[in-house]
């Protein structure tokens, strides 16, 4: 509940900023909550003027900024929101830098998950001789990563210098394409080790077992 209609708040300044009334308006001009917001524009590449209708809906003067940027802007939110409500329910103080971070290790958790749902679909693919289109999912994470056609993600420049800014380099899992770099360095920041022969010859076994029931779905659909 916003402090103007809240009767038993204490004061009716927002909680962030201590400056103006507390109304939803307010949120998207607030100046503590857009440290937040500028750290998401930065990273996406949006360089339109701060407005309560960029910050609050993503909505440009064009209309609603690209899908991913939305995707992103609503884990963004979904923190502010978290960490403003405890400012009064718990007495914690709202930190931008605090709430930055917790909104960025989500959205690593997002993409890996993603990560997992299309290498698996890209194995299938493979074991049925064809090439998946990934557009609907780089759709999802444009403007800050995109998924090769052999199905490994890729982050961007930007977003990998945040992440490894932030120190969250370790919540995400390693893979051949995850820097962006000429090194392929792993999740971790560093050079993959080289593949054992034990370690090779499981993922041959499993790209086997994919292709079988990749072939046992194709026949029974026959």
């Amino acid at each position: 509940m916003m402090r103007h209609a809240n009767p038993e708040a204490n004061s009716h300044s927002c909680r962030c900023c201590h400056r103006f009334p507390e109304r939803t308006i307010h949120l998207g001009r607030c100046t503590v909550i857009g440290k937040v917001l500028n750290r998401l524009w930065q990273v996406a590449g949006v360089t339109l003027p701060p407005s309560p209708a960029l910050n609050l809906f993503a909505l440009g003067p064009d209309g609603p900024l690209a899908s991913g940027i939305i995707a992103f802007h609503l884990i963004v939110w979904k923190f502010i929101l978290i960490s403003f409500t405890q400012v009064d329910l718990a007495g914690t103080r709202f930190v931008p830098d605090e709430v930055w971070k917790g909104a960025v290790r989500r959205y690593i958790s997002r993409v890996e998950r993603l990560k997992v749902v299309v290498r698996t679909r890209v194995l299938l693919a493979e074991g049925r001789g064809e090439q998946p289109s990934l557009d609907k999912e780089n759709e999802l994470t444009a403007p800050f990563g995109a998924f090769r056609s052999d199905g490994y993600f890729r982050w961007s420049e930007v977003m990998w210098s945040e992440i490894k800014s932030l120190e969250l380099t370790r919540f995400v899992a390693p893979d051949p394409a995850a820097a962006p770099n000429a090194s392929l360095a792993t999740g971790h920041g560093r050079r993959p080790p080289p593949v054992s022969p034990t370690h090779a010859t499981g993922l041959a076994s499993m790209r086997a077992v994919f292709r079988n029931i990749a072939f046992e779905a194709s026949r029974r659909q026959g």
